[in-house]
């Protein structure tokens, strides 16, 4: 990237009529943005130019621009990297308000085509908001915080949301099973002998158990009974 004998804009070798350029770069330049974009028409103050990709040279330079008049000055320019540049913006002249233009120039002459905008803004306008409004906020805001603690002192009383506290509590088995609509289910005794062994149960199931274990199992039903 650079100019041809005669030329104000950036260019290559392969458009250039003449055999010599100035050469500052493989690639032309471009500026994208400032930050911070504003500053208060008395003081100074430094921003970062952002863009690229820019060439580590002295003579590389930020031009300020008045647009209300054909008013030019040169800043305080610190190259940083290849796509940053530290700029010092100064106070305004005049302590005048509003947009002003950023250039960026090499050798006294325009590096890129691409130029930003920087506005000057009073102390007034930053001081505009009135007393009342503010206050209404602060009202507000107060408002909040004590609607917020009065919700969280009851949450707490009733242990709910944070102060919750989770108990397991043992399932009940047979509704698990076999729902909740439980019968019992009665089935009348076939005959004496279940009558008589429901008794003897009843009374001594050891017995009934004894005499179960100490007959053959080809008597078993019948001694049992």
């Amino acid at each position: 990237c650079g100019w041809c004998p005669g030329s104000v804009r950036c260019m290559t070798k392969a458009w250039c009529d003449a055999e010599t350029i100035t050469d500052f770069g493989l690639e032309c330049p471009g500026l994208a943005r400032v930050a911070p974009s504003s500053s208060v028409v008395t003081a100074e103050s430094d921003v970062t130019v952002s863009g690229g990709p820019f060439v580590n040279s002295p003579d590389l330079a930020v031009f300020l621009f008045y647009q209300s008049s054909n008013e030019s000055y040169k800043l305080n320019t610190t190259w940083q990297s290849s796509s940053q540049l530290l700029v010092r913006i100064p106070p305004s002249v005049g302590e005048r308000e509003g947009e002003v233009r950023l250039k960026l120039f090499i050798n006294g002459t325009q590096y890129t085509p691409s130029e930003l905008s920087f506005f000057y803004v009073s102390l007034a306008s930053l001081q505009g908001v009135s007393p009342g409004a503010i206050g209404g906020i602060s009202a507000a805001a107060i408002a909040v915080i004590v609607a917020l603690a009065v919700a969280l002192v009851i949450m707490k009383t009733r242990r709910v949301g944070f102060w919750s506290q989770f108990r397991l509590v043992e399932p009940n088995y047979e509704q698990v099973a076999f729902g909740t609509m439980l019968q019992p289910q009665w089935r009348a005794p076939k005959d004496n002998w279940e009558i008589l062994a429901i008794k003897l149960l009843s009374k001594n199931t050891g017995f009934v158990l004894a005499i179960m274990q100490t007959t053959p199992a080809t008597d078993q039903d019948k001694i049992a009974r």
